[in-house]
């Protein structure tokens, strides 16, 4: 009985230590991606755009937007309506300035950032879905690869393309959880990111 309950102990103790090491893995990952997000926000704090040249036309047609004109028929524009009018509403709620626009786009950049962790991490395990987060900040969000720095996620030469990757992450999240037959409600979002996505272009 005494050796039986010394086996138990010992396997009580390990299945601790197992579950112990595997809160550890699902924390490490998360904390490895936000410190790399703070690190790079800090060091690429308005030094990303000009704000002359891409960026600045996307300043320009929020602002117009945000001031009441109307898109597309006092505003030319080759692309749909959803981004020029999120950042409309962002001016609208925080006040127009460069800085309304950057920290708006750091939130999203942060959230897609969490969404690759939720799509990766499950399916190929915390390395795979932190390689992947750290190539999406240091390669995509906060890069600076020609002196106007336009392409990246803070000051992006058009939003189409930001905002529409996010909202496809998302969309492809809320379509794998309809899928398992977790809730209704996620059809509909599955099918809102898409609508949302159509109308960064459309």
């Amino acid at each position: 009985m005494q050796s039986a309950g010394r086996a138990l102990a010992r396997d009580a103790a390990r299945w601790s230590q197992r579950a112990g090491s595997a809160r550890a893995a699902r924390w490490i990952g998360p904390l490895v991606l936000t410190a790399t997000f703070v690190v790079l926000a800090a060091q690429s704090w308005k030094r990303s755009a000009d704000v002359l040249i891409d960026f600045g036309n996307e300043l320009y047609v929020a602002w117009r937007l945000a001031s009441g004109d109307v898109l597309y028929r006092d505003i030319a524009s080759r692309n749909g309506p959803f981004s020029h009018s999120l950042n409309a509403a962002w001016f609208r709620l925080f006040g127009v300035s460069v800085r309304t626009l950057m920290l708006c786009n750091l939130a999203i950049l942060a959230g897609t950032c969490a969404l690759v962790w939720r799509v990766f991490a499950p399916v190929c395990g915390p390395g795979v879905a932190v390689a992947t987060g750290l190539t999406l900040l240091a390669a995509f969000g906060f890069a600076h690869t020609l002196d106007v720095g336009n392409y990246n996620w803070v000051t992006p030469y058009q939003h189409s393309q930001t905002h529409g990757v996010a909202l496809a992450i998302a969309g492809t999240l809320a379509l794998a959880a309809a899928l398992r037959g977790r809730r209704q409600a996620a059809w509909g979002l599955a099918g809102l990111c898409l609508g949302l996505v159509f109308l960064t272009k459309a």
